[in-house]
């Protein structure tokens, strides 16, 4: 696996309650075991996890930022994962959040700010992961 696979299933889980804690309700454990392959869910959002506390941390995004980067971020992991299906790069021109402008407070200049950060990081850290661990992620309102 690509980077970051050092880490016990245990320490994924912990890195993902610690930086994702705002996207769970209780024990991340106890959502992955009802799926057929925890290892894999874990794998997916510790990823996730990765890229988000990267972005969040390099460009010193606020707290009361991080459902409006979360969006960005899964976006961006959906729109890679299509253009890696298709054999194609990603389009990292198109605008990153389109569409939730109605049910989010989003700052007029946050995918300008921070869109090219959102792929760099996306990239970087996806490009050596097998496809199969796509973009499932787990809707929180569940």
């Amino acid at each position: 696996m690509g980077g970051g696979s050092e880490l016990s299933v245990e320490e994924q889980l912990a890195y993902i309650e610690t930086n994702l804690a705002f996207l769970l309700d209780g024990p991340f454990m106890e959502t992955a075991k009802e799926f057929p392959s925890p290892e894999h869910l874990i794998r997916q959002w510790y990823l996730l996890a990765r890229i988000f506390t990267t972005i969040k941390q390099a460009q010193g995004i606020p707290d009361e930022q991080d459902e409006i980067l979360d969006l960005f971020v899964e976006d961006a992991i959906a729109e890679f994962r299509a253009a890696e299906m298709l054999n194609e790069p990603p389009d990292t021109d198109e605008v990153l959040g389109v569409g939730y402008e109605d049910d989010y407070d989003i700052p007029e200049n946050f995918a300008e700010m921070h869109q090219a950060v959102i792929w760099d990081t996306v990239i970087s850290i996806l490009k050596d992961e097998p496809e199969d661990l796509g973009f499932t992620l787990v809707d929180k309102d569940e």
